[in-house]
């Protein structure tokens, strides 16, 4: 096993914000071995192209899968269909899958410490803690309150990190129609769950989500904005 990491970044002409936050974090992690796999959803400002070979930059057509005037249908489902255009170009050679947004900032010890935490914790997925600007701490959700039962953690998915081999658990587009754990993610780990993976929580931050410039919130409260 060679710890390869595919990295699911799913964008829409942020290319600045995502090179000054995201791809500048994976640059600097210690861990060195990844692909991060950028899909451009829908129209396009701006094309470019990256000279480093770990990086692939696919640009998508925009599938709507919500009303086109809700923003906050579109904030909960509108990356599903760039995040399963990543998860294609997952194959064999790789060993872990993982998220980030192109306004999200890891720390550079992130894959590095999850793949040794996930390996010591034998399990198939583990989560963390992410902090905002200010330095403190997120909270986490309660597997309670998303309707899953138990008393585990759960991180923010910038800090999800899981053994490629579930490669195979896509993103729903329709997730927004649901009452809860309607935001694609939460929907994404309620199946996920389900299927009986084990998991993890590793009790450290491994993340920075700050608002994206002339803001002031970050999440849905930003996006609806």
């Amino acid at each position: 096993m060679n710890d390869k990491v595919a990295i699911l970044l799913p964008t829409r002409n942020r290319w600045q914000i995502l090179f000054d936050r995201a791809l500048k974090s994976i640059l600097n992690q210690t861990h060195k071995n990844w692909h991060l796999f950028i899909v451009h959803d829908g129209l396009v400002s701006e094309r470019i192209t990256l000279t480093d070979d770990r990086v692939s930059i696919f640009y998508i057509d925009k599938v709507y899968t919500y009303p086109k005037t809700d923003k906050k249908a579109e904030w909960l489902a509108g990356a599903c269909n760039a995040l399963n255009k990543a998860l294609s170009q997952v194959n064999e050679t790789f060993d872990y899958i993982a998220r980030i947004d192109d306004d999200d900032e890891w720390k550079p010890f992130m894959l590095q410490e999850m793949i040794d935490f996930l390996k010591s914790s034998n399990v198939d997925f583990v989560s963390a803690l992410w902090e905002n600007e200010h330095g403190i701490p997120s909270e986490t959700y309660s597997l309670d309150d998303l309707g899953l039962g138990g008393i585990s953690k759960l991180g923010g998915v910038q800090t999800w990190l899981y053994k490629a081999k579930h490669k195979y658990t896509l993103y729903d587009g329709e997730c927004w129609k649901k009452s809860l754990n309607a935001n694609n993610e939460l929907d994404w780990f309620e199946r996920f769950f389900k299927g009986d993976v084990t998991m993890g929580f590793y009790d450290k931050v491994v993340c920075t989500i700050s608002p994206r410039p002339g803001e002031t919130e970050i999440g849905s409260k930003a996006y609806v904005k």
